[in-house]
C-alpha cells in the first residue's frame, strides 16, 4: 500500500535527520512530491523508489517485506502482502489468503499502475498460464497480439498468457486493476523481481 511505503520512507528519513528537501536533492525528486508519497496521497514508481532507497542508503527490500502468512481464510486489507516486479512500474497487492502448501492455482492481485511520463509502445510479453484483467479505476492501454486497446473502468480481458500482451498507464492518474493469473507468481516474502 502506498501509505505503508510512505511511512517507511518517512521513518528512514527521520532516523537520518534528513529533510524532505535534502532527500529530494539526493533522489532527483521534488520535496512536495515526496511529501505526498510519505502521506500516502501519491504512489511512487519502482524507479523513483530505488532512487529514494539509494539516497537513504537502504535496500529496496525494506519496502517489500511481506507480513507473516495468515492462518485465516479471510485476508484483511491492511495485511495484504505487496511486491514490485522488475520491469513493471506498478505495485502488486495479493488478495489471496494462505492455502496449504501445494494447493491452489489462482493468484488474485490488485495492480496499482502509476502514470508513465513517456508514451511508448511496450514490447509484448508471453508466459505460461492464463490471465484475467478487470479495470477498477483509471484508463489502461493494452497490447494484445497486434492490436492496441484503451480499457476503461469495468472493461476486462481474458487470455491465455502465451498470447503476446502488455499494458501501460498513459493517463494522468493512478490506475487500479484486478488481475487473476495462473500459475501463481506471488510468493510470501518476495521482493523486487519475479516473473510476468
Amino acid at each position: 500500500m502506498p501509505d505503508i511505503i510512505g511511512k517507511i520512507i518517512k521513518e528512514c528519513r527521520n532516523s537520518k535527520n534528513m529533510s524532505l528537501r535534502e532527500l529530494g536533492d539526493k533522489s532527483n525528486l521534488s520535496a512536495s512530491y515526496l511529501s505526498m508519497v510519505e502521506r500516502g496521497v501519491s504512489a511512487i514508481s519502482i524507479t523513483s523508489l530505488q532512487n529514494v532507497a539509494k539516497a537513504l542508503e537502504i535496500s529496496t527490500s525494506v519496502f517489500f517485506d511481506s507480513p507473516p502468512a495468515s492462518t485465516s481464510y479471510v485476508l484483511r486489507s491492511q495485511n495484504r502482502p505487496f511486491v514490485a516486479r522488475e520491469g513493471t512500474p506498478g505495485i502488486y497487492y495479493s488478495l489471496a489468503s494462505q492455502l496449504p502448501e501445494g494447493f491452489g492455482t489462482l493468484e488474485p492481485v490488485i495492480l496499482q499502475l502509476p502514470p508513465e511520463k513517456e508514451h511508448s509502445e511496450k514490447a509484448p510479453i508471453a508466459h505460461e498460464g492464463e490471465e484475467f484483467i478487470y479495470v477498477l479505476d483509471g484508463i489502461v492501454t493494452v497490447w494484445i497480439e497486434n492490436r492496441v486497446y484503451e480499457m476503461y473502468p469495468e472493461d476486462s480481458y481474458h487470455i491465455m498468457s502465451n498470447t503476446p500482451h502488455n499494458l501501460a498507464n498513459f493517463s494522468n492518474r493512478m490506475a487500479r486493476i484486478l488481475c487473476v493469473n495462473t500459475p501463481k507468481f506471488f510468493t510470501s516474502g518476495q521482493s523486487a523481481g519475479g516473473r510476468r
